[in-house]
C-alpha cells in the first residue's frame, strides 16, 4: 500500500471514527480514490461445512427481533430506531453500516438493521450481525404476502464497490455467502445526499 492509499484509508477510517455528518459524495470518493477499500474484502473464519445447529438456534434471537417491529414500520419509527434507512430518494446513518464493515475487519462483534422502503409495498428489514466468526445476513420477508419467511445467509466476506448502473454512479455493498454465492445487500446512489 502507497502514501496515498493509506491517507485514504486513514481519512475513511477517520470518518467511521468520528460523529461528524458526511454526505454520500465524500466517503464515495474517498472509496473510488482508494483501491485498497474499495477492493477491500472481510474475511470470516467460517464455511458452510462447521455452522453448528447453536450458532443456527441463535437465529431465533434476531427472528425474536423482527417480529417485535410493528408490522406497519414507517419511516420515522426506522429513523427513531437508527436504522440504516434507504428510500427512494434518501439515505440516512450510513456511516453504520461502514462501522460495520470496519468492525468485522478487526474481528469486534457488531449489528445493524437495515430498512429499506420501496415506491411501493412493505419496507425490507434485514438485520447483518457479526458475532466475531460469522457474518450473518437475516432478510425479513413476513410482511411481504409472497413469500412471508426469514432468510438466512451466512457470509464469509464483504465486498463495498462503487459502481455505475445505467450512468448513476452507487457505491454498492455485497455479501461473499458460504455456498459462494454473491447477494447484494445494498446500494447507495450518488445523488443521496441526506444524512450520513
Amino acid at each position: 500500500m502507497n502514501n496515498k492509499d493509506t491517507n485514504i484509508s486513514n481519512q475513511l477510517r477517520n470518518i467511521l471514527k468520528s460523529n461528524a455528518i458526511y454526505n454520500n459524495e465524500e466517503i464515495m470518493n474517498l472509496i473510488i480514490n482508494n483501491k485498497v477499500i474499495k477492493d477491500n474484502i472481510i474475511d470470516s473464519k467460517i464455511t458452510s461445512s462447521n455452522i453448528s445447529t447453536t450458532e443456527i438456534s441463535s437465529n431465533e434471537i434476531i427472528y425474536n427481533e423482527l417480529k417485535s417491529l410493528p408490522t406497519k414500520y414507517t419511516k420515522e419509527m426506522s429513523l427513531n430506531n437508527n436504522d440504516i434507512m434507504i428510500d427512494f430518494l434518501s439515505s440516512y446513518n450510513i456511516i453504520q453500516l461502514f462501522t460495520f464493515i470496519s468492525h468485522v475487519e478487526e474481528g469486534i462483534q457488531d449489528k445493524v438493521r437495515l430498512t429499506k422502503y420501496e415506491l411501493e409495498g412493505p419496507p425490507i428489514i434485514s438485520i447483518l450481525q457479526y458475532d466475531g466468526i460469522i457474518i450473518k445476513y437475516i432478510i425479513d420477508s413476513t410482511r411481504d404476502k409472497l413469500t412471508n419467511d426469514y432468510i438466512t445467509l451466512y457470509g464469509v466476506k464483504i465486498i463495498v464497490r462503487p459502481e455505475i448502473r445505467n450512468h448513476e454512479s452507487m457505491i454498492v455493498f455485497y455479501l461473499f455467502t458460504t455456498d459462494n454465492k454473491v447477494i447484494e445487500i445494498l446500494k447507495i446512489y450518488d445523488v443521496y445526499t441526506n444524512q450520513i
